[in-house]
Parts: C-alpha cells; sequence; structure tokens
C-alpha cells in the first residue's frame, strides 16, 4: 500500500470564472436603445427614466439617449437615468 497521495491531484483546485459584475458606462455616455448601463443588482442602483431591469435583473437602456447618475439623499437611494 503506498503512503503517499498519488502526485499532482488536489482538493482545492477549482475556482469558477468572474462574471465581470458592475457599471459598464460612465456618466455622460451616450447610449442606444437595450445597452447593459449595470451588470447584476446588488450594486443598489434603482432604475429611473430611461432604464429598467432586464430578466436576469441588469440595468439596461430603453431609449438612445445620454446617462446620468442622480442620488437622492432623502430617500438613501441612488438612480440611473437615460435622457
Amino acid at each position: 500500500m503506498a503512503t503517499k497521495k498519488a502526485g499532482g491531484t488536489s482538493k482545492n483546485g477549482r475556482d469558477s470564472n468572474s462574471k465581470s459584475l458592475g457599471l459598464k458606462v460612465s456618466s455622460l455616455k451616450k447610449v442606444n436603445n437595450r445597452n447593459i448601463l449595470v451588470l447584476g443588482n446588488k450594486l443598489g442602483f434603482t432604475p429611473g427614466k430611461g432604464v429598467k431591469f432586464s430578466k436576469n435583473y441588469n440595468l439596461v437602456s430603453s431609449k438612445k439617449g445620454v446617462v446620468k447618475f442622480l442620488q437622492d439623499k432623502r430617500l438613501n437611494k441612488k438612480f440611473i437615468l437615460v435622457l
């Protein structure tokens, strides 16, 4: 019987691929219809005028225009708008 494990095996050699979540468009940039603005919904952004949630919780522009970010301190929310 062997006293050592066979070489070349490891218990924790697994790692998932990165998902590249986060902002994809910065402020005052021109976007077209259906451009992805934010990947993933855990970033605390709320869709405003001209922005909607897609099926997989990405924020997507619903019209052509310019991206703006607003912060409402009274409601404690960050909005993304396409004007």
